[in-house]
């Protein structure tokens, strides 16, 4: 063996000990944790590149349009969604990540050479003619790829995890994710005044790749040993096939709601936000800058309650208060900022909330998915994860739009009818912690023992 495997071999077992004493786990779930936590992180390193430049890109178009870029996002979701579905229910599992990111990849070089022909470059302040629909794809196109990658990757975490163990090694895995983050952010913000925001895309796509890289040796290392089956495991399913078990299902109607009303609290938010920073700030890399640095402060907390506590108060203090958390912390976010709208002040909140959201509530709602049926764990989850949070997305930007003019609300108003739909979904969130532990009950209950025969009369 040369020195460098050595090497090599020694720093894997490093860290293979020190997941295990992090997450209290055998060495063979350590190293399927570990390639689950750099997966993770090269995927969000990349997209944590192209959220700043995505919002950011959107304002040369004008703030008053942000809404309807999320309206066009939700018809892209709409085609989009049943293609996946047709996708996964054909790709073996392990090949599901490399042909659906290498395809994201692909359209990542087409949006560099867009922009570079279109002269869309570091100083301008509003792009004209034809060249306004680049920004406005690109905006749609990101929005896409984010909730599909990451709902692709949760797909893969529920399918190789069980719902006990998912409990304990979701945050670990998560903070992977919120590492990411801050090295895509920061990556951003420090990059974009040598290499210009365009040039930012090639840094995501050498990151994206890397997630892809992960992928086989998370299958080799997974206990799971059918790796060339589609995920549904039988003829491949129509367009739809998503659709059907979430209407037949309360449970799954219920996941719906939850992430429905996230959704659309979060667009409140985002929408407040944007017109705040074009307000306050003047130029487009400051404007990056600010967005990458938001991310930033709130990864750095996430990854240190994602690391040392996550695993800790859902074991202990349940799920349905993991899944409350986040809702009742928006509900109280809301009504402060209407009392003092203010940008810094929506900063704390949104930071606070992301933190809580990516270190508690997210691992929280992933577990929701490890009692269901393995098909539904790809097929329903993906069409929640993408078609339902996009509707929240849509239906927020209408009511904002329509209440700002209808009523002419303010930032004020608009803050304090977001506070209604956060108590909704703090019900919510009760309702399918304690659905959820009934569920693992009765998937854990050993079977029934075999009835007696008598002997024949």
């Amino acid at each position: 063996m040369s020195d460098e495997s050595a090497k090599s071999t020694a720093s894997m077992a490093w860290l293979e000990a020190l997941v295990q004493k992090i997450v209290k786990c055998d060495q063979e779930e350590s190293r399927t944790i570990l390639f689950s936590f750099t997966f993770f992180f090269c995927l969000m390193s990349s997209y944590y590149i192209l959220q700043p430049l995505r919002d950011e890109i959107a304002l040369l178009l004008g703030k008053d349009y942000i809404p309807t870029l999320f309206r066009w996002t939700m018809l892209a979701m709409l085609i989009t969604n049943p293609l996946m579905a047709m996708l996964m229910s054909r790709i073996p599992r392990h090949r599901l990540v490399p042909v659906i990111y290498r395809f994201f990849i692909s359209h990542l070089f087409l949006f560099v050479v867009a922009f570079n022909a279109f002269g869309i470059g570091r100083d301008q302040t509003s792009v004209q003619g034809w060249a306004r629909l680049l920004p406005g794809l690109f905006f749609v196109w990101v929005s896409v790829f984010n909730l599909s990658a990451i709902s692709l990757f949760w797909s893969t975490m529920a399918d190789r995890f069980s719902s006990s163990q998912s409990k304990k090694y979701f945050g670990f895995i998560g903070a992977g994710g919120t590492l990411g983050q801050t090295v895509g952010s920061q990556l951003a913000a420090h990059l974009v005044h040598w290499l210009g925001p365009t040039n930012l895309i090639l840094v995501s796509v050498a990151l994206l790749e890397l997630s892809v890289r992960a992928c086989p040796s998370l299958a080799e290392s997974s206990p799971d040993r059918t790796p060339d089956k589609a995920p549904t495991e039988q003829t491949p399913l129509k367009p739809w096939s998503g659709i059907a078990p979430v209407l037949k299902s309360g449970y799954l109607l219920g996941i719906c709601a939850y992430l429905f009303l996230y959704a659309f609290t979060s667009s409140f938010i985002y929408f407040q936000r944007q017109e705040l920073v074009a307000e306050s700030i003047g130029d487009r890399a400051g404007r990056v800058k600010f967005l990458s640095d938001l991310n930033l402060y709130g990864s750095i907390a996430t990854v240190l309650v994602q690391l040392f506590l996550t695993g800790r108060v859902i074991a202990s203090l349940g799920l349905v208060f993991s899944l409350a958390l986040v809702p009742g912390v928006t509900a109280l976010g809301f009504s402060l900022f209407a009392m003092q709208p203010a940008l810094m002040l929506l900063a704390v909140f949104e930071v606070t909330r992301k933190t809580l959201n990516f270190a508690i509530a997210r691992p929280s709602r992933e577990v929701l998915f490890t009692v269901i049926k393995k098909e539904d764990k790809y097929l329903a989850k993906n069409f929640i994860d993408t078609f339902v949070y996009r509707a929240g997305d849509t239906l927020a930007s209408f009511a904002f739009e329509w209440m700002k003019v209808t009523f002419s609300l303010g930032m004020r108003g608009l803050s304090w009818a977001a506070v209604p739909c956060s108590l909704l979904w703090l019900a919510v969130a009760a309702t399918l912690g304690v659905i959820q532990r009934k569920k693992q009950k009765e998937l854990e209950a050993p079977p029934p023992p075999p009835a007696e025969i008598g002997p024949a009369p």
